[in-house]
């Protein structure tokens, strides 16, 4: 459970008014929603196993101390980037091409990926971490279609802007416990 729930929550809040999101929202009205989720579903999967599969290999190269210096990082990094990129630019037109391949390109690399990268090394759990991660990418991904036209009237800077707040003290508490400073 260590790095389950918490890989869940830091994935949710690291997907905010995010680029999964808004590519749902753009794909909603054009693609159904079953064939966007097995989309989200499956790349997501893909990006998550790559991030647990490297998590697993630091593991086994560093010390618990600076595993929990690198979780700390990561949620610092991925805070400070939902503070600095507040608003979440609107998609002009539907994205041409296959959903898939869109949730793939914007997956990997991505603040999520790095999440679950740390919590597999620090928890030494990677499909735990992989299982959790994945949980948090969806639920995230799938709210626009779950709230249709009302995902847009959500207030989604202040969202964003929150998640950046939590991840980056959650981060900070980390690192400083990881260098035994609290």
């Amino acid at each position: 459970m260590e790095a389950l729930l918490p890989a869940l929550v830091a994935c949710l809040l690291a997907e905010m008014a995010g680029r999964v999101q808004l590519t749902t929202e753009s794909y909603a009205a054009t693609r159904p929603a079953w064939g966007l989720c097995a989309a989200l579903l499956l790349s997501t999967a893909i990006s998550l196993a790559i991030g647990a599969a490297g998590g697993a290999w630091m593991a086994r190269l560093v010390t618990y101390e600076a595993r929990t210096l690198l979780l700390g990082l990561a949620l610092i990094l991925t805070g400070g980037t939902l503070l600095i990129r507040a608003t979440a630019a609107p998609m002009s037109a539907p994205p041409k091409g296959a959903p898939l391949w869109r949730y793939l390109a914007t997956q990997l690399g991505d603040n999520s990926q790095f999440i679950v990268f740390a919590f597999a090394a620090r928890g030494n759990a990677p499909v735990l971490a992989a299982l959790g991660g994945l949980a948090g990418v969806m639920a995230a991904g799938a709210l626009p279609l779950l709230l249709d036209r009302d995902f847009r009237r959500l207030p989604l800077a202040m969202l964003r802007r929150a998640s950046g707040v939590l991840l980056l003290l959650t981060g900070l508490w980390s690192a400083l416990h990881a260098l035994e400073l609290i």
